[in-house]
């Protein structure tokens, strides 16, 4: 299973994890995403349904997506809702 993750302006984000849970056994599997937002996930058994979702310190993730695998699936992708969750205080 392959995609991208980026933000609301379609810009990557690098170094997100993307985990993917096999609700067949429990076991999760994850990546994290290259400096152009793509990550990669390998060793997911044909035949059993997932959950896959995005996370990251910076951005906030509210979308997941579940499916059953029937062979390599690209263009999963996420987008974050909103950019930065820590803004900056302006102190007067």
């Amino acid at each position: 299973v392959s995609g991208r993750v980026t933000n609301e302006f379609n810009r990557a984000i690098s170094r997100a994890f993307v985990s993917a849970l096999n609700t067949n056994t429990g076991e999760s599997f994850g990546s994290y995403t290259n400096s152009f937002g793509y990550y990669n996930i390998e060793g997911l058994e044909v035949g059993h349904f997932y959950i896959m979702q995005a996370s990251h310190k910076r951005y906030i993730f509210s979308n997941s997506q579940s499916f059953s695998l029937n062979g390599n699936l690209d263009n999963v992708n996420f987008m974050a809702d909103n950019s930065l969750i820590f803004r900056p205080i302006k102190r007067f």
